[in-house]
């Protein structure tokens, strides 16, 4: 990060700028190697697959790895980058190949930028509602906006939906820039009323990139929304997850959904298992 500030630097302001930092960062360098610690780190194995991701791309790339189609979000700190990365890829080759990524090879996701987080919220159930697997990124106050569309008529209807919830500290606005994990008992019991939801929280990068995609899965395995909880130091930091995810383990669950025509069709119709046929409209 320092080389490439120093870069930027030296073409902007000459190249002693980039001397300078240079030099700090040799200085830095020499400093930390001469330093005895009990830490250690193992060398990564040259015959292991590895990826270096933040939280944010994590999250991004376990939903697209399962299936997503459609991607709502309104510009919000730390959230709003996972958007910006579905967005950068949204048609992408991907390994492990399914054949739900073979049609995102094709068709991509679609991201949305909505003018605010009701719109973003209601906008991805409209589009669960339809049949697509859809998702939405937000943090705190992002989330107090949600509730009344998650909490009511999400739940209500049984719609399948992803929320993906950044926490960072509050109340209110809070603090932006500052790391939080107090969101869970809101995430549990927002909402007037109660409604069965699933929520998930991820506690590494590779526990990210699997929740997301399970979280899709869930979502309309079971016709519900889905929260998966992220704080901000894991969004903002990187970390290296060694590429070893079983191929065959990965595996679109769409749930029960209704592909023939039938008279007596009830989409609320009680079942022994507690979920109902879901048909796609039109």
């Amino acid at each position: 990060m320092c080389l490439r500030a120093s870069r930027m630097c030296s073409r902007v302001g000459g190249g002693k700028l980039f001397e300078y930092n240079k030099a700090i960062v040799e200085v830095v360098y020499d400093y930390a190697k001469s330093i005895k610690t009990n830490i250690s780190l193992p060398p990564i194995k040259r015959d292991v697959r590895a990826i270096i991701v933040n939280g944010n791309e994590a999250a991004a790339i376990g939903k697209i790895l399962g299936g997503l189609r459609f991607q709502t979000y309104y510009p919000i700190t730390p959230a709003a980058d996972e958007s910006f990365f579905i967005e950068a890829h949204n048609i992408v080759s991907l390994d492990p190949v399914t054949e739900e990524a073979k049609a995102l090879e094709k068709a991509g996701v679609v991201v949305v930028q909505t003018e605010d987080e009701i719109s973003a919220i209601n906008m991805a159930i409209g589009a669960g509602i339809a049949g697509a697997r859809a998702a939405t990124a937000t943090s705190g106050p992002g989330l107090s906006l949600m509730v009344e569309g998650t909490g009511g008529f999400a739940g209500m209807n049984e719609v399948p939906i992803v929320i993906t919830h950044y926490q960072r500290a509050g109340p209110s606005t809070g603090m932006a820039t500052r790391n939080s994990q107090s969101d869970l008992r809101f995430v549990m019991h927002m909402g007037h009323g109660e409604f069965p939801r699933i929520v998930i929280s991820s506690g590494d990068h590779r526990e990210t990139i699997e929740d997301a995609y399970k979280a899709l899965n869930w979502a309309e395995r079971y016709q519900m929304p889905v929260f998966h909880l992220v704080d901000k130091a894991l969004a903002n930091s990187y970390s290296t997850v060694i590429w070893d995810i079983d191929k065959k383990a990965l595996k679109i669950d769409r749930g029960l959904i209704v592909t023939k025509d039938d008279n007596d069709y009830r989409r609320f119709r009680i079942t022994k298992d507690g979920v109902s046929p879901r048909s796609i409209p039109g």
